[in-house]
């Protein structure tokens, strides 16, 4: 064999091999999807990176962003609504995990439930805890609920952001760039965008909560 056709054959080698590297890459991607989610009120003073539960993440207000992310502002569904209030926010944790474990672990849909005693939409988890605690008579009960991955699932949720609005009618930005794509939190039975501080008093902001949703390769 003359030295063209070793080089040929080497050459061609390698090309396999950068192929089948680039495939098992592929297969064995991993990805940060978020996993579980909490909500957490408390009186006295806001929530803050401190306040964060190990290995969890904050939801910022985009709408009340700091100098760095440390200093940007966490979510308050009862933002305006009085100085003894509760502060209540969400916190949301991140796994890293290969395509193949997404099933049952990853989180894929979030939607806002109405009701203490509501039950929960099939296959769905209930964030227990009041999105509007301590509002008093009037306000709604507001619950998270979440509902995990399954095998006919395209899209997985990697991202949480909150947004704050003095009017009804103001909604946040959405994002939809392949393989992402943004998602307003909906109102179970009403899939309209959600308040999450619906009625709980005069001059408290209207809460939107956006999830950014990933396409799984």
């Amino acid at each position: 064999m003359n030295r063209k056709r070793i080089f040929r054959a080497m050459a061609a080698m390698v090309v396999v091999m950068l192929a089948t590297s680039v495939m098992c890459s592929e297969v064995n991607a991993q990805i940060y999807p978020v996993t579980d989610i909490q909500v957490f009120s408390k009186k006295g003073s806001p929530f803050t990176y401190k306040d964060t539960p190990n290995n969890y993440h904050r939801v910022t207000d985009e709408k009340h962003p700091g100098k760095t992310a440390l200093d940007n502002e966490t979510l308050d569904t009862n933002r305006g609504s009085g100085t003894d209030i509760p502060y209540v926010s969400i916190f949301y944790k991140t796994e890293k995990l290969n395509n193949s474990d997404l099933v049952g672990r990853a989180i894929s849909d979030v939607i806002v439930v109405e009701g203490a005693k509501t039950p929960m939409p099939t296959g769905y988890i209930k964030v227990d805890c009041d999105l509007n605690k301590g509002c008093g008579s009037g306000s709604k009960y507001l619950y998270l609920a979440f509902r995990r991955t399954n095998a006919s699932d395209t899209h997985i949720i990697t991202d949480i952001k909150g947004y704050s609005f003095s009017k009804e009618y103001q909604l946040p930005g959405l994002s939809n760039q392949n393989p992402y794509r943004d998602e307003l939190v909906t109102k179970y039975g009403v899939a309209t965008p959600a308040d999450l501080s619906e009625k709980c008093g005069h001059g408290t902001d209207y809460i939107r909560l956006v999830v950014r949703k990933k396409k799984i390769e």
